[in-house]
């Protein structure tokens, strides 16, 4: 294949991180080629190889930690915390949020490469154990910022005491299999309020009717 000339202000490494992301996530590291990356990078194996001397395996955890850093960068649950504003507001911004930037197509591609890879906990491979620590390390870090925002809440007595931790790895865990799961139009940015809401809804106010919540 001829080398494509780059296009000015195209970043090719860029280019070639989100062609693998897209590549293993459909077919898993063993049946992602770097053919088929060079392919839809629209560049030669000798320019992967050029960013990536030790080949697929160096680009999978490269691509993975690329995404991952990207994405926690647009996650920050913190920034979003308000101490002073009614919970339920808050939860549905870090959902909205949440569902706007998981819920891209490279952010799809990272959740199922994230969840291959910390299921593949008896693999002794050092490409799926680096992607695992990096996988871990997000979702670890949206844990800790959403318990801290909960224990903030229970102490100014707006929630009900809780096990904070629990709640946040059930919240993001949750939310990370619906994502996984959803159908395209679900994510669409013309429900993402509605969806938002429901989810914002359910944890604050459980599954219970109104009267019986209250009472």
């Amino acid at each position: 294949m001829a080398r494509t000339p780059a296009q000015p202000g195209v970043d090719r490494r860029q280019q070639i991180l989100d062609a693998a992301l897209d590549a293993f996530a459909e077919h898993g590291f063993e049946g992602a080629t770097t053919t088929q990356i060079a392919a839809s990078a629209r560049a030669t194996q000798g320019l992967i190889y050029f960013y990536f001397p030790k080949g697929k395996e160096e680009l999978f955890a490269a691509a993975f930690e690329h995404q991952a850093k990207r994405t926690l960068g647009a996650l920050d649950f913190a920034a979003l915390a308000v101490a002073d504003e009614a919970p339920e507001l808050t939860l549905r911004r870090m959902v909205e949020r949440f569902i706007a930037v998981m819920g891209s197509a490279h952010c799809a591609s990272m959740i199922r490469i994230m969840m291959r890879t910390i299921a593949n906990t008896g693999s002794g491979d050092e490409h799926l154990s680096e992607a695992r620590k990096c996988g871990l390390a997000q979702v670890r870090r949206l844990i800790n910022e959403m318990s801290a925002y909960l224990e903030q809440q229970v102490a100014r007595a707006t929630l009900r005491p809780m096990d904070t931790r629990l709640a946040a790895r059930l919240m993001i865990g949750g939310m990370m299999m619906l994502l996984r799961s959803a159908e395209p139009e679900e994510l669409a940015e013309s429900h993402r309020g509605a969806l938002a809401d429901q989810i914002a809804s359910m944890y604050i106010h459980g599954l219970l009717p109104a009267t019986d919540a209250s009472g």
